[in-house]
């Protein structure tokens, strides 16, 4: 999933990054996913369903809350239901006229993950939908360079 700083468009979602980019890992299709920056799977036999993205919208969430964790701020957007609640005003995104991919219409995923932060934090939550009370587990994933750089 590309990011921020990546060589792909800077607006969300963000396009898979190039195959030239990772040219031998390219070949293996089954076990290398280049993936939209957001991005939701499915996988399992229980069919476990995954939502997340590479920061850019708690980033931008930061900037203009008070008193909020990226944690409790990636509840909010659930609560929200909308994973990019400040694009397009002050998070570039493509401008969609026809409806807005970032809204939370389908089932609510069962893992929202967030990557490029700062620690590691995890979180189940327990958030009101039209079909009732629905478990998610938030992960924020740390920075890969901030470890292993």
């Amino acid at each position: 999933m590309a990011g921020a700083s990546d060589p792909v468009t800077t607006t969300l979602p963000q396009q898979p990054i190039h195959d030239c980019l990772f040219p031998h890992a390219s070949r293996c299709e089954s076990t290398f996913k280049k993936v939209t920056n957001p991005h939701e799977f499915t996988t399992g036999d229980a069919e476990v369903t995954f939502l997340g993205h590479s920061g850019q919208p708690i980033e931008d969430l930061l900037k203009y809350t008070k008193g909020k964790s990226p944690i409790e701020l990636m509840e909010d957007t659930l609560k929200w239901r909308h994973v990019a609640p400040t694009a397009p005003d002050t998070l570039p995104c493509f401008p969609f006229t026809e409806f807005d991919p970032f809204i939370l219409d389908k089932a609510q995923p069962h893992v929202y993950f967030c990557g490029n932060q700062n620690d590691f934090v995890s979180k189940l939550t327990k958030i009101d939908t039209p079909n009732g009370p629905v478990e998610t587990r938030i992960v924020l994933v740390p920075k890969f360079s901030n470890r292993f750089g």
